[in-house]
């Protein structure tokens, strides 16, 4: 099954309607699941339902208030995370990301969109678990499918987002931002332990709206595909 259409039937399941990674400190945020082991290599990234990975090491940084809401546009750039288990994940949130600005807001909406990315090659759903809350159900539903996979070996082979442009909705509000991001998914293979093709993923132009909230730091509400 391509790709593309995994995407939109999790996100019809969540009740649809329709940046950049950090590598020096940033807040941490500890996952609210501990029933994940986490993959040692969180090097990939993909998408899914809740439609992060990074490699940054812990760090920690201040959120700041703001009482700004204006728009902010990206300029396109390319896109860069089970089991049961007693093991709690930290986190690493860029520190562009961690700030309670509308310019947080969509720094973190794209890294969060770069954490699926990455989740889906990690088959790990440990730090996409910690970026959202439970409210969001397209989240959910891209957890479950990666824990699936994970539980039956298998896995993205490798990362197939590039980000291009992000916007931050004005009409939104500051407690609640609303972000777009464009995404160009090349496409791949979900392999198993062995590296045999289970089956091919599509290649498709998608735009991901995510609704936010802050708990400390940015979490993803509610995730939409948008056609």
């Amino acid at each position: 099954m391509a790709q593309t259409v995994e995407i939109r039937r999790i996100h019809a399941i969540g009740r649809i309607a329709a940046g950049d990674p950090g590598t020096a400190k940033g807040s941490c945020v500890r996952s609210r699941r501990t029933g994940f082991v986490v993959a040692v290599a969180l090097g990939g990234a993909l998408v899914a339902g809740c439609t992060g990975g990074g490699e940054s090491p812990p760090g920690t940084t201040s959120a700041t208030s703001t009482s700004s809401s204006a728009s902010t546009t990206s300029a396109p750039s390319s896109s860069t995370t089970g089991t049961p288990s007693s093991t709690s994940a930290t986190v690493a949130v860029p520190p562009a990301a961690s700030k309670k600005t509308p310019e947080g807001a969509e720094a973190f909406a794209r890294f969060y969109t770069e954490s699926m990315d990455a989740a889906m090659v990690a088959g790990s759903s440990a730090e996409i678990t910690a970026l959202s809350l439970r409210s969001c159900n397209a989240c959910t539903r891209l957890i479950k499918v990666v824990d699936e996979r994970a539980a039956k070996g298998q896995h993205q082979e490798k990362r197939s987002f590039t980000l291009g442009a992000s916007q931050l909705d004005p009409s939104s509000s500051n407690t609640r931002p609303i972000v777009e991001v464009l995404v160009t998914n090349a496409g791949g293979r979900i392999v198993d332990q062995e590296g045999v093709t289970v089956s091919k993923l599509g290649e498709e132009r998608l735009n991901f709206r995510h609704t936010l909230a802050w708990r400390d730091g940015w979490r993803v509400e509610k995730s939409e595909l948008i056609r």
